[in-house]
């Protein structure tokens, strides 16, 4: 399997919008929470947005976030 290297945003696609919708309701019926779920990207160069992102992903963070002294 080859890795993918982006040197761009990411894009959240709707492929990927719904296997992490997947994930979400798996989560919450596997520890039988009601509670939200709410997810993070950690990106090399951010996170491009367009109407799956907006609806999915509360926070965004990038390499350069982390690297901050």
């Amino acid at each position: 399997m080859r890795d993918k290297i982006l040197y761009r945003n990411f894009c959240n696609r709707q492929k990927y919008y719904l296997n992490l919708k997947n994930k979400i309701a798996a989560l919450q019926l596997a520890t039988r929470t009601r509670k939200n779920v709410f997810i993070t990207m950690i990106t090399t160069y951010g996170l491009y947005e367009n109407k799956y992102s907006r609806e999915l992903i509360q926070n965004s963070i990038t390499l350069d976030d982390l690297f901050k002294g």
